[in-house]
């Protein structure tokens, strides 16, 4: 509640606990002037607690107390120590505070006692530990129902178990189970930052509209200036939204906040990696290895990938499943990577929710459609099920149906094309739906659109190619639909080269077939996943390294020769 303080989050601090490294060495990584550092001791019902300010750049003590007091008394020590702290703080250097700390003394011990578990369960990011945190938030609200925090906790942990995040539910039943927890969370206490948090998750699971996290997130900071994983949403969602020099600034700020924060470092990570700063990306990952080693193997994949490496990426997911075989992201993503290298078999077995848009890697429409009906017949509200649908009707040259959808989606977009599923091949299916209704229909918003982000991403220096995303393959596409066929569809071949995957039979991208250049684009394409599926195999089919938590299919190695 000291805005002039910079303070880092828990999750870096504690991952100094139980070590014997000296004051000034945790200081320097921590990057900070001051260090509280303290114990807890407890016999029977007594607990003693020490507690010391300490100065890091003398290794002295600026203030210091211990507390002899019954376990009933804890959270009555812990106010204590809070006042403490910020007396001496006053004291020594004139800090002022904007509000009075939350008190801890009227708390349910052993609702905070699960709470505090829960947090630490969620801050691991894996699927069965945000699962085990949710009955801890589960169980801290049964006990305390009036219990704010954990609500706002409780809502976070279960819309990231939402597909395609940590889990394989729905978005609609995660999105109705954390409405109303959000709701109680701000009725119980309304400047809460970590309900302003869970909203802005909540928008997107809702609705994938980055713009709508904004404000939520920016309230957030504001009421807690020292709020690293605020800055780190902030962070992503200008990235989203291409307001990429607000994106570097929120994440430094998160990174300053909490160092050895997963989603910050991984933000960092990726930043790096898109401006081509590959040796320190490379560091970042070093340090994401010595403390999650499953998501680093996976996002070295993409590193890894680099011109077209497809084996590679697969790989990295094998890798990363090894080390966490329950992780559902990993499952799911892994069902695209065996489609870069013609393994569906592989594609389909992975995970038992595989994305609409693993078989339109296939280039197998039909079911596409029919996958993506599936989940808008569970929910037909959902953003992610209607853009699914819409943009595998497109894919399929079905543009009567497609076209409200993606119109819809549009409108709802405000015109903005962002890396949260609003990407080229939406603009694409947009764009061809339009001119399948009327030839001269106008699509420059939609070009604008494209453009705008390019010159972002170029003015940000964001080079970096994936096979998902490339700024040469979005510009090169605006250019042919503007006209400049030539300088177009060179750019696409610059993009395909560089490791670019161009969905290879979408109905949409039809009009670039009228340059046979592209058709010899798709050609050698072709034959990088052929060349990157017999490196995979020679591989896994002759002593398999990953033969604990997979297989091949049967068949498989004997078709290719193995």
């Amino acid at each position: 509640q000291m805005p002039e303080l910079r303070v880092i989050s828990r999750s870096s601090s504690f991952s100094f606990k139980g070590k014997d490294i000296p004051i000034p060495d945790v200081a320097e990584q921590l990057n900070v002037d001051l260090i509280i550092e303290g114990s807890v001791r407890r016999n029977g019902d007594d607990v003693r607690i020490i507690a010391q300010l300490i100065d890091a750049s003398t290794d002295t003590h600026i203030w210091s107390q211990s507390y002899d007091r019954s376990i009933d008394d804890a959270f009555r020590v812990q106010d204590e120590v809070a006042l403490a702290i910020i007396n001496a703080l006053q004291d020594a250097w004139g800090l002022k505070t904007v509000s009075q700390p939350r008190s801890f003394a009227s708390m349910n011990p052993v609702a905070h006692d699960a709470f505090l578990r829960g947090r630490y369960l969620v801050a691991q990011r894996s699927t069965k530990e945000i699962k085990q945190a949710v009955q801890e938030f589960e169980k801290a609200i049964a006990v305390d129902p009036e219990f704010a925090l954990a609500y706002a906790e409780l809502a976070i942990a279960t819309l990231l178990l939402t597909r395609g995040q940590y889990g394989d539910l729905l978005g609609a039943d995660t999105v109705a189970i954390a409405e109303p927890l959000i709701a109680r969370a701000t009725e119980l206490e309304p400047d809460m930052p970590e309900a302003h948090l869970s909203a802005s998750f909540l928008a997107i699971i809702e609705g994938g509209h980055p713009e709508n996290c904004v404000p939520h997130l920016e309230r957030a900071i504001q009421l807690s200036p020292s709020n690293a994983l605020a800055y780190s949403w902030l962070g992503s969602t200008y990235k989203a939204l291409g307001r990429h020099a607000e994106n570097s600034a929120a994440t430094e700020a998160s990174l300053r906040l909490n160092p050895l924060s997963q989603p910050t470092l991984i933000n960092h990570y990726i930043n790096l990696l898109d401006r081509r700063r590959l040796d320190e990306a490379e560091d970042i990952l070093e340090k994401i290895a010595s403390i999650w080693p499953a998501v680093a193997v996976s996002l070295r994949s993409e590193l890894n990938s680099a011109g077209g490496k497809w084996a590679d990426t697969v790989f990295g997911g094998l890798d990363s499943l090894r080390i966490d075989p329950d992780h559902a992201k990993t499952r799911l993503v892994l069902s695209w990577e065996f489609a870069y290298v013609l393994l569906e078999r592989e594609a389909l077995a992975i995970t038992d929710h595989y994305s609409p848009y693993s078989m339109l890697l296939f280039g197998k429409h039909q079911e596409a459609i029919a996958r993506a009906e599936q989940l808008y017949a569970q929910n037909p509200d959902d953003f992610w099920a209607r853009l699914l649908l819409g943009q595998a009707l497109a894919g399929a040259g079905d543009y009567a149906r497609a076209r409200p959808m993606l119109e819809e989606i549009w409108l709802e977009s405000g015109g903005i094309l962002h890396r949260w599923g609003l990407r080229i091949t939406f603009a694409a299916a947009l764009i061809a739906a339009r001119r399948d209704a009327d030839a001269d229909s106008d699509i420059t918003d939609v070009l604008d659109a494209i453009n705008f982000n390019v010159d972002r991403q170029r003015e940000a220096r964001m080079t970096f190619t994936y096979a998902l995303f490339s700024i040469d393959f979005d510009e090169g596409y605006a250019d042919f639909m503007a006209g400049d066929r030539e300088r177009g569809i060179g750019l696409i071949a610059k993009a395909a080269t560089e490791g670019f995957f161009i969905l290879p039979a979408e109905a949409y991208f039809d009009v670039l077939h009228e340059d046979s250049r592209f058709a010899e684009i798709l050609e050698r394409q072709a034959e990088r996943q052929m060349r990157e599926q017999a490196r995979f195999l020679a591989v896994v089919c002759t002593d398999n390294p990953y033969a604990g938590v997979w297989e091949p299919e049967n068949g498989t190695c004997e078709s290719a020769g193995f």
